[in-house]
Order: structure tokens, then sequence, then C-alpha cells
């Protein structure tokens, strides 16, 4: 697999190569939390963001409706 190091996939930062899991890539989300993603993911845009981003967008919007 090709280094992701310091590429941006949505709100996701990659940080470094998971040492532990090939395949794997340590990731810093826009929210500030630190997540382990698959880079399949990261390449076919399943993985944008870490859960807790996704929740903060779904309140936040779900707020504005109300």
């Amino acid at each position: 697999m090709e280094d992701l190091t310091g590429r941006v996939f949505g709100g996701l930062q990659v940080i470094e190569a998971d040492k532990e899991h090939e395949g794997f890539w340590h990731c810093r989300c826009g929210c500030g939390r630190d997540v382990t993603v698959d880079g399949k993911e990261l390449l076919d845009g399943t993985k944008r963001s870490c859960v807790k981003a996704l929740f903060q967008l779904f309140f936040s919007s779900r707020q504005r409706t109300i």
C-alpha cells in the first residue's frame, strides 16, 4: 500500500502507519480525536471522520432545524 502519511481524507489527517497492523493508519480527526483507520476505507472514501465528529455534525444540524 502507498504511504498515506500527511494526506487528508475528509476530516482525517494521516499521522503515521500502524506498526502492529499492516494497512492501518493512525489519524487525527478535525475534532481533535486520534483514531486508527483501515487504509482501504480512507482511499475509497468510506471513512472521512471519527464517530464523535459525526455525532457533533448530526446534533448541530438537528438543533438548527428545530
